[in-house]
C-alpha cells in the first residue's frame, strides 16, 4: 500500500477540522492524492469509526450479502484455510469477525502457531464497522472458494460490485 493510502487511512478518523488543518500544511499535489483517497474511503463505507445510527436501513447489497453468508457458513475450516491462509492476519481477523462461523474454531486450529498469534492480536482489535467492507469480504472469499472447485456453486447474480476495483486496492 503506498505511503498516501497509508497517510488517508491515518487522516480518516480525524474530525474534519483537524484533517484540514493537516491537509493544510502539505503540498497541492500531496492535497489533491489525499482528498482523492479519502473520498474513496467515505465511498467504501469507512467512516473514521463510527457506527451507523440504529434503525438506518440496510445496505444496498444486503441480499447479496445474505447469500454470499449462507453459502460461507457450509464451507469446512481447510477450504477456508486455503483461501485465506496466505492472507494478512489482519484481513483473517476483520473476516472471521464479520460472524460466527460454523468452522472458526478448526480454521484457527490449522494455523501455525505464530501465525495463529498474530490473527489472534488482530482479533484483539476493535474493528470499524463498514458495510461496504463487509460486502466485499464476503463477495471476495465466496467467489476464491468458487474458484476453488467448491461445493459452494458460484451464482452469477452475486457478481462483483463496480466498486470491487477501488477496494481491492486498499485491501492489500
Amino acid at each position: 500500500m503506498s505511503g498516501h493510502r497509508h497517510a488517508a487511512l491515518a487522516l480518516q478518523p480525524l474530525a474534519a477540522r483537524d484533517r484540514r488543518l493537516i491537509l493544510g500544511e502539505l503540498p497541492m499535489p500531496d492535497q489533491r492524492i489525499l482528498r482523492r483517497y479519502l473520498a474513496e474511503l467515505d465511498e467504501l463505507g469507512f467512516d473514521g469509526g463510527t457506527l451507523p445510527p440504529a434503525g438506518t436501513a440496510p445496505h444496498a447489497d444486503a441480499d447479496a450479502g445474505d447469500a454470499h453468508r449462507r453459502m460461507l457458513r457450509s464451507a469446512d475450516s481447510a477450504r477456508m484455510l486455503a483461501v485465506l491462509g496466505h492472507e494478512p492476519a489482519t484481513l483473517i481477523a476483520q473476516f472471521l469477525q464479520i460472524e460466527a462461523w460454523p468452522w472458526t474454531a478448526d480454521f484457527l486450529d490449522l494455523l501455525a502457531a505464530p501465525r495463529l498469534g498474530l490473527v489472534r492480536n488482530a482479533l484483539q482489535l476493535a474493528p470499524t464497522r463498514a458495510p461496504t467492507r463487509i460486502d466485499h469480504l464476503l463477495a471476495a472469499v465466496h467467489t476464491a472458494l468458487a474458484a476453488q472447485g467448491s461445493t459452494v456453486a458460484a451464482d452469477a447474480s452475486l457478481s462483483r460490485p463496480a466498486w470491487y476495483q477501488k477496494a481491492i486496492a486498499w485491501v492489500r
